[in-house]
Formats: structure tokens, C-alpha cells, sequence
């Protein structure tokens, strides 16, 4: 069994200008070696239509040995961060003509499943036949490495409507993996990608082909169902599998600042020093990491220390722990070759817009595809303010901050 990990993340391919982004969002990470267990259950505890997590959900991480496969379930999105009504950060609403049909963010009855929050299609269709159908979702939300399927729980209203995981995968071919909603109550719903069926993308080979772009969520009409009701989605998660899960850094071995090299530019504050964060009820150890920015164009602190992927590096999914300070910065990994140029600058952001621990990933398929360079070294961090070519509107990074490295994994994708 193993852990579980809120997260609230923004992935985006190298810097360069354009900025090209892509929406990535990950909230909780469970990982449990073997296959004693179907993924993502995490022994979760139902009776009643109320379902419980047990604590061991909320402890750190169980250590993986490197040469053991591993399950894992990454939460895409648990609704919680949004205002109510409103949505994930860079989600949409759209519908088909004539529908009366809203989707966004409630507060929902205490369940045990996850937080307080969940999305909430409220629809009304059209009388008569033909399509009708609402839909939200990031539009290109990159997945995880390893997947084997999406899961959520939804709490059905018995209307016999369809609802449908979307996706798009590396050749541009649309998926989507469609549920008949004829339950109610919270319920847990998978949606394996073998039964995915196409729906668009020009002539493909019919057949999903990884990595995958999560588009979202459809609520569609189907034949004979009540045109109108209240359905509750939360934990939208993919479920994935790794062949070998290895630890490139755990603090918990030893937090070693000395190995770590702090630089900055246009910055005041960059130290690297050990830590202990409340983690699951006491204290965890973890890398300390203080910055403070001069608010002038330009600024960065990097922290920096090579630690090498080893054999599964082409292809990989890297996971790391963070203890988030709310700053509203980006978080951004730092990838070298095997000569040890840095790849695409700095190479994947996150905004790090919650407090607490969270934790991040990436596909590394995502960002140089299968023939680009090959990234052969994590090489730490960057803490960079948002600029105005980010195109965040409202979004301000605070001038100083302090964040918590925990353990930093990599999960091989073959």
C-alpha cells in the first residue's frame, strides 16, 4: 500500500517564446508495488454510499525498491482549489444548441472522498431526439506516463445519460471512454482505455496510442434517458503502472543541503539548509528551500544537484514531493543530457498556488517526444516569478517564499 499526496500543478513544455502550454493537474499520488491490488483503490473503505480513507492514505510515500514495478493513481483534479461556481484553472464550459446546462464547482455532502468540494453538471436537454450534450474539461491536459485508464467518482442521478472521459492521443486521434449513468449515489467508476472508442481525429489506426492529452469530461443524451437532472463528479485520476519505480532523492536517507548548490539572479535570498515538515501527524525531514526575488524582470533561484535517471531515462515519468508556500511562482524542473547541457532552459513548470504537500509529475515523452533529446539528469529546481508573457491575468508571485522537497522519483514508462 502507500501514500496519498494532494497536488495542484501546471505543466508546460521547454520555455520559448511563444510560451506553449499545457495544463497539467495532479493531486494525489498512491503507489503501491505489486499487483496484489487493483490501482487506485488504496484501500478505500465504502458501506452505505459513504466511503472512507483509511490513514495510512495520508502517510508519506512507501519506499519502492528500484528494480519493483509499481501502481499508481494520480489525481488530475479534486475541484477544490476553485471558487464555487467556478472552474479549474484554464477549464471551459460548451454545449450543444438548445441545452440548459451549466458545469462547475459545489460544495458537496460529507462522503469521505476526498475534500468538500465537486464538479457538478446541472443540465436540462432539449425535448426531441438528436445530440445534446454538455462538456468541461482543460482542453490538453497532458497525462502521466504508464496509463492504463481513467477513474473518478461520480454520484449518479439514475438518468441514463452517458458520460465520457475524452482524450487525445500522440496522433492527434480523439477518444473518448463513455459510462451509462443508470445509478445513484457516490459510486467509484473506471474507465479503462480498452474501451475507448474514437471519435474524430482524421483516419488514425483506431487504436489509443500513448502519451495522451486529457481533453475532459461529456455529459451526452441517450436514447430513452430522463433529459434532466444533477450529477456530482470528484477525483478524476488516471491509474498507471510502472515497470520499475526508482528513488533518485529521499530525504528521509538524509536531506544532504551540503550536495545542493543555491544561485540566483536578480535575487536576494537563496539557501538551501535541512528541514522538517509535519507529514501524516509528526515531523518528516525534507530540503528546506528559501528564496526571495528582487522583483526585477529576470529573476530566478536555482537549486541544483545532478541526479542521474539511470537506464529508463528516455521516456520516464519524474514525481516529486512538494510543500507548497502559496507564492504563486513557478516551480520548474531542471533536466540535463548525457553531456550534461540543460534541455528546452528551464523545462517544466508548476504554479505553486497551494500550501502544504502536493505532489508534481511529468511525462518526459511530453516535453521532447520520442526522437527529440533524451534528458539523461534531474538537476534541481528553479523558482521563477510569473511575467506578463505567462498570461496570467490576476496571478502575482509573492517576492519571498520558502518551500519542502521531499522524495523525487522516476517511474519508467516501458
Amino acid at each position: 500500500m502507500g501514500t496519498q499526496l494532494m497536488t495542484k500543478c501546471w505543466f508546460r513544455g521547454p520555455i520559448s517564446r511563444p510560451r506553449v502550454m499545457w495544463w497539467l493537474v495532479v493531486t494525489f499520488l498512491a503507489a503501491r508495488s505489486g499487483a496484489a491490488t487493483q490501482p487506485g483503490r488504496a484501500g478505500l473503505q465504502c458501506a452505505g454510499g459513504s466511503c472512507a480513507l483509511p490513514a495510512l492514505l495520508v502517510a508519506s510515500l512507501t519506499a519502492t525498491q528500484s528494480s519493483a514495478a509499481a501502481e499508481l493513481s494520480l489525481v488530475l483534479e479534486d475541484f477544490e482549489s476553485p471558487a464555487l461556481g467556478g472552474l479549474p484553472l484554464g477549464w471551459n464550459v460548451t454545449r450543444s444548441a438548445g441545452v440548459a446546462a451549466g458545469a462547475g464547482v459545489e460544495r458537496k455532502e460529507p462522503t469521505g472522498i476526498g475534500g468538500t468540494k465537486a464538479l457538478k453538471f446541472d443540465y436540462t436537454f432539449p425535448a426531441g431526439g438528436g445530440a445534446a450534450w454538455v462538456h468541461t474539461g482543460p482542453g490538453s491536459q497532458s497525462l502521466p506516463g504508464g496509463l492504463g485508464g481513467l477513474s473518478a467518482w461520480i454520484r449518479g442521478d439514475s438518468s441514463g445519460n452517458t458520460l465520457s472521459m475524452r482524450c487525445v492521443d500522440r496522433d492527434g486521434e480523439q477518444f473518448e471512454i463513455p459510462v451509462r449513468v443508470d445509478w445513484s449515489g457516490w459510486k467509484r467508476v473506471d474507465f479503462a482505455l480498452s474501451g475507448a472508442v474514437v471519435t474524430g481525429g482524421g483516419a488514425k489506426n483506431g487504436v489509443p496510442d500513448v502519451p495522451f492529452t486529457f481533453q475532459g469530461i461529456r455529459l451526452a443524451r441517450a436514447a430513452g434517458a430522463v433529459p434532466r437532472g444533477e450529477i456530482l463528479l470528484d477525483l478524476v485520476t488516471a491509474e498507471c503502472r510502472y515497470s520499475r519505480l526508482a528513488t533518485l532523492y529521499d530525504p528521509a536517507s538524509g536531506v544532504r543541503p551540503e550536495l545542493w548548490k543555491a544561485t540566483m539572479t536578480r535575487s536576494r535570498v537563496a539557501r538551501a539548509s535541512a528541514g522538517s515538515v509535519v507529514r501524516a501527524g509528526r515531523p518528516a525531514p525534507a530540503l528546506q528551500l528559501e528564496w526571495e526575488h528582487e522583483g526585477a524582470p529576470g529573476a530566478a533561484v536555482e537549486f541544483t544537484r545532478n541526479l542521474d535517471l539511470g537506464p529508463d531515462a528516455p521516456g520516464g515519468t519524474l514525481i516529486a514531493e512538494v510543500f507548497g508556500d502559496g507564492s504563486q511562482a513557478w516551480l520548474q524542473f531542471l533536466l540535463r543530457d548525457a553531456r550534461g547541457r540543460r534541455l528546452g532552459g528551464r523545462s517544466a513548470g508548476f504554479l505553486v498556488d497551494w500550501s502544504g504537500w502536493r505532489t508534481v509529475y511529468v511525462d518526459m515523452r511530453t516535453l521532447f517526444g520520442a526522437a527529440a533529446a533524451v534528458p539523461a539528469a534531474f538537476e534541481g529546481i528553479a523558482v521563477v516569478p510569473v511575467s506578463t508573457s505567462d498570461a496570467l491575468p490576476g496571478v502575482e508571485t509573492s517576492r519571498r517564499g520558502e518551500l519542502y522537497l521531499g522524495r523525487v522519483l522516476y517511474g519508467s514508462n516501458r
